[in-house]
């Protein structure tokens, strides 16, 4: 797989951050992105709509001390800005992957791994599978897409992203992208619930 680690174009995704988070060409509001590909882990904050921060594991396999790089968009100023401890980065990672983003002040909204696989068999959920990949839809009254979950126990992978951000328009950023991680913390998550989903898929065809 040839992955490309430049920055987001504005018109398509990559597995990774560029390390210095300016460098970067992102959506403008209040959320949590995610990137992991193999060895590295990424969590890039947005936030007050000015403050963007990028926090870079690059051995997930082993508990490190986490260092970011700041940015200010509106001064075009760069901040320093303390590590994060390992505790601290996973738990972040924990609650994005299994809860999403719920804030009521979050500019891009999504569900995650818990509410798709509790609901995996409700009406309002598609479920199709291709090959090792599970791909789970979220679908509103009129049975448009409002969020879509792609997850791939086998490989490790897991995407995540809603349809639209808060403002309605086209969202064309996934905010969780995980492909082939050895992330020792995601590893754990995607088996826990990996083991979720087949258990209510089963319950369902019995």
């Amino acid at each position: 797989m040839l992955i490309n680690t430049a920055a987001l174009t504005g018109d398509s995704d990559t597995p990774l951050f560029r390390y210095r988070v300016q460098e970067n060409k992102l959506p403008y509001g209040n959320y949590v992105f995610i990137r992991s590909y193999r060895n590295v882990t990424q969590i890039l904050i947005s936030k007050d709509y000015n403050i963007l921060l990028l926090y870079t594991d690059r051995n997930n396999r082993k508990d490190n001390k986490v260092p970011g790089t700041g940015f200010s968009s509106v001064d075009s100023v760069i901040l320093n800005i303390p590590p994060l401890s390992q505790g601290e980065f996973d738990h972040i990672i924990e609650t994005f992957l299994i809860e999403g983003d719920s804030r009521e002040f979050s500019t891009r909204p999504n569900r995650a791994l818990k509410f798709f696989t509790e609901n995996v068999n409700e009406d309002y959920i598609r479920y199709t599978k291709e090959d090792t990949e599970h791909r789970l839809r979220l679908l509103d009254d009129n049975r448009e897409v409002i969020s879509a979950m792609n997850f791939d126990p086998f490989w490790k992978s897991l995407s995540i992203r809603a349809a639209k951000n808060s403002a309605g328009e086209l969202n064309l950023y996934h905010e969780v992208l995980i492909r082939e991680t050895w992330d020792k913390n995601i590893k754990k998550i995607i088996r826990r619930y990996s083991s979720i989903l087949a258990s209510n898929i089963k319950e369902n065809e019995e």
